[in-house]
């Protein structure tokens, strides 16, 4: 079930310390494009390091979406992160501006 494989990878990604696994993590989020992780990504940003929150806040722009944009519109100013979430955002192309 979609469902139960988005749950899995988002305990998987809270529980690994491993910045390669935690990178893949978010990528197979991104891959599956499953709107269910929006909010527990939204909800792990601030506590992040730079580097996760980057790959967040991709992974929200692969997944795409109104909540996901407005999230990314939410960290455009964020020092560390604003790039991350420009980028984002032109991923989700025109449908987010």
């Amino acid at each position: 079930e979609p469902r139960r494989t988005v749950a899995a990878l988002l305990e998987a990604l809270d529980a690994e310390e491993d910045l390669r696994v935690r990178r893949a993590l978010f990528e197979a989020l991104a891959r599956r494009g499953d709107e269910a992780a929006v909010e527990s990504l939204a909800g792990h940003l601030s506590d992040w390091g730079r580097e996760d929150r980057g790959a967040a806040l991709a992974t929200l722009g692969a997944i795409g979406g109104e909540r996901s944009t407005r999230i990314l519109v939410e960290w455009l100013g964020a020092a560390d992160s604003g790039d991350a979430a420009a980028e984002a955002l032109a991923r989700i192309g025109a449908p987010a501006v």
